[in-house]
């Protein structure tokens, strides 16, 4: 269990008033406006409303020299190649581009990249085969702006190219006969966190010579699908294809993708941005992480009921398969850190073994960030090639850090918090010294995991009413998130046990109860018990029963009152002194340690185990000294060898009196040393 950073908005309560008085709003709505810019009646419906126009396509570089290309093309019946990714935003930039080609009576060839034998991104083996079935025109989809030698290899056979990406480009655009992508250094387009399917949409309506909007009811749902999938930020015109595509599935014509959706439970026709990302996404990507992706496009494009019902049916099969890999890689991957703890204080986690799933290791990163707090990089190793997932919670620019590397790697690619790589399996000790020496001299380092805070709110505002009320302001996604809210020093009345895996909260304060689910935290982990007084953040839904509509919770952090912020920052500063970066004045204050402290550790320590992975339980035994001075005082003591960490078989690292210790003085800890002599050198 990791800690997270609680940034609470500091919204004008007048807003918050006028936006209740002019709109006729409940509390917990216009609190949420108004946390979120929207401080006046215009602003609030403009929102609300969800429909912000998109940019006009050629305001894109490039954007009208491919969409000559390609109106050429279709004229002279040439052979146009697609090219996408096996994720679900390359899977709908090519269903889009691929539908769209086929209306206009192209002649179109579509291939998707395979995980295991070809990676990421566009391949030589791709080109050859484009070019031998007739292509004279190549269109990348959601990749190809770090492709720069198979592009050059296609040029060499006389195939053209055109990028379409949204992906991060390096300093060198590759030789493509155009490449779109808003992220280019000189594309002068307004809005630059367009998924990869965004982009497409956007050179569909470009080829078409119409506003993007107009293709939205027929091609929305793809857009939709890519751009959540993607993780992409629900603002701007994110906002506007999401909304628009969310409807556009009430009436898709993918009978594939509706009978997807009615096996895990769900219905296209009501729809959220929530259910594309847990339901929808997951299955479609089972394709690409476990086979072969082309599953999964068939399933998009078909519109035969008996072939869509085969393939649905398959894709719930794969992502069967896929659990299983991912539990089997997670287990593996915690079996390796297990076999070197020390590697919890590094600023970041690089973790490999051979025999994982390369379709999963994305996967598990994720978990592991979840629970570390730190970026993490997981390698898998088969047959002399290593494919790495990176996945990172901010600050820190994971793309860039794996870049200050790329003289080690074959390819890479990805976003900031998101990337991936492939390279030689000799190379991975190497790579991992140059990604620890990025971290201690770039001048951002990684983030501490944070939760943005909608408002601090007594449970009494809390209402079925004033929840259905939150609805209207979906869809929710990421930059857009589902309303957060925190509630101060209420009292645990009760927390048992869900499955093993996570835990139900009854919380009480003010003669009111808040009762919910906490996902992924044991109830034996947590670091407060009945009785105890705590501070809870959490969102709020409708829970649509057989019997009666209720209020439902979900709680996403619970911590002891009033005790987030001095651990957050006594956290940070630990981290800056794993990374070995240099500790500025108020870091090393908050690091200070003195005898007592360590003492106080080792007294608690020599009677029961404490797991120092579990930041909020540390916090809680240790409230006056904080997180950060709590790690770094098991730190001294494991150097002094007065304690040892293990792990468990719970997955704890589990920090321990060693036997036949033997008394040491302080003053032996180079660390100790180090923490206190600017501050009290009586203490050495």
């Amino acid at each position: 269990m990791t800690v997270k950073r609680w940034r609470v908005s500091a919204a004008d309560e007048n807003a918050v008033e006028t936006l209740r008085g002019e709109l006729g709003l409940k509390s917990l709505a216009a609190r949420v406006l108004a946390a979120r810019g929207c401080t006046t009646r215009a602003l609030a419906l403009e929102l609300l409303k969800g429909e912000a126009r998109l940019e006009r396509p050629l305001a894109l570089k490039d954007m009208e020299k491919a969409a000559l290309r390609i109106n050429e093309a279709i004229g002279n019946d040439e052979i146009i190649a697609v090219f996408g990714d096996y994720d679900v935003d390359g899977l709908s930039s090519g269903a889009l581009m691929l539908s769209y080609l086929q209306s206009r009576g192209a002649r179109v060839l579509c291939a998707l990249p395979s995980r295991d034998s070809e990676g990421y991104g566009l391949s030589k083996k791709a080109v050859a085969s484009f070019k031998r079935r007739g292509a004279s025109l190549l269109i990348t989809v959601d990749n190809g702006i770090s492709a720069h030698e198979e592009i050059a290899y296609a040029n060499s056979l006389g195939l053209e190219v055109i990028v379409s990406d949204h992906h991060l480009p390096a300093e060198t655009l590759p030789p493509a006969f155009a490449v779109v992508d808003p992220l280019r250094a000189d594309d002068e387009s307004s809005f630059k966190s367009l998924a990869g399917v965004g982009v497409a949409l956007k050179l569909a309506a470009a080829v078409e010579g119409c506003e993007p909007e107009e293709l939205l009811d027929e091609y929305g749902w793809l857009a939709a699908l890519g751009t959540v999938a993607d993780v992409m930020p629900l603002k701007g015109e994110n906002r506007t294809i999401v909304k628009r595509g969310l409807e556009s599935l009430k009436y898709c014509e993918s009978p594939g993708l509706a009978l997807l959706a009615e096996g895990a439970g769900a219905s296209l026709e009501s729809m959220s941005a929530r259910d594309v990302a847990f339901t929808l996404a997951p299955r479609l990507n089972a394709a690409g992480r476990m086979e072969g992706a082309e599953t999964a496009l068939a399933l998009l494009i078909s519109e035969d009921p008996e072939e869509a019902a085969a393939l649905a049916i398959k894709l719930e099969a794969l992502n069967a398969e896929r659990r299983e890999a991912e539990a089997l890689a997670a287990e593996k991957v915690e079996a390796s850190l297990a076999e070197s703890p020390n590697q919890l204080r590094r600023p970041l986690l690089i973790l490999s073994g051979e025999g994982l799933h390369s379709g999963v290791t994305g996967i598990v990163c994720s978990r592991l960030l979840e629970r570390f707090g730190k970026p993490v990089i997981i390698i898998s190793v088969e047959n002399g090639t290593a494919r790495g997932s990176g996945r990172a919670a901010g600050g820190m620019s994971l793309h860039s850090a794996i870049a200050s590397a790329a003289p080690l790697l074959i390819k890479y690619g990805g976003h900031d918090m998101a990337a991936g790589f492939m390279l030689k399996t000799e190379d991975i000790e190497s790579f991992k010294e140059s990604l620890y020496a990025y971290c201690r001299e770039c001048e951002t380092p990684p983030a501490l995991p944070s939760i943005n805070i909608d408002a601090e709110i007594p449970l009494s505002e809390i209402s079925e009413a004033a929840v259905e009320e939150l609805a209207a302001l979906a869809p929710f996604g990421h930059g857009f998130e589902e309303p957060v809210f925190l509630a101060r020093n209420l009292t645990v009345t009760a927390a048992a046990p869900i499955n093993g895996r996570h835990s139900r909260l009854t919380l009480g304060g003010g003669g009111r109860t808040l009762s919910g689910a906490w996902f992924n935290h044991k109830t034996a982990d947590l670091p407060f018990k009945a009785g105890d007084s705590v501070d809870a953040v959490f969102s709020l839904s409708i829970y649509e029963g057989a019997a009666k509509r209720s209020v439902s919770v979900r709680f996403l952090d619970v911590f002891p009152a009033g005790l987030n912020e001095s651990a957050c920052e006594s956290l940070g500063a630990y981290r800056e002194l794993c990374a070995e970066r240099p500790l500025k004045e108020n870091e090393r204050a908050q690091l200070a340690l003195n005898r007592e402290d360590i003492a106080a550790v080792y007294r608690l320590i020599k009677k029961e185990a404490l797991d120092r992975a579990n930041l909020p339980k540390l916090a809680s035994l240790f409230p006056s000294l904080g997180t950060g001075r709590a790690l770094a005082a098991l730190d001294v003591l494991e150097e002094l060898n007065l304690i040892e960490t293990l792990p468990d078989k719970e997955g704890r690292y589990l920090a321990s009196a060693a036997e036949g210790a033997k008394k040491r003085g302080l003053e032996e800890s180079a660390l100790f040393c180090e923490l206190a002599k600017e501050w009290d050198a009586a203490l050495v």
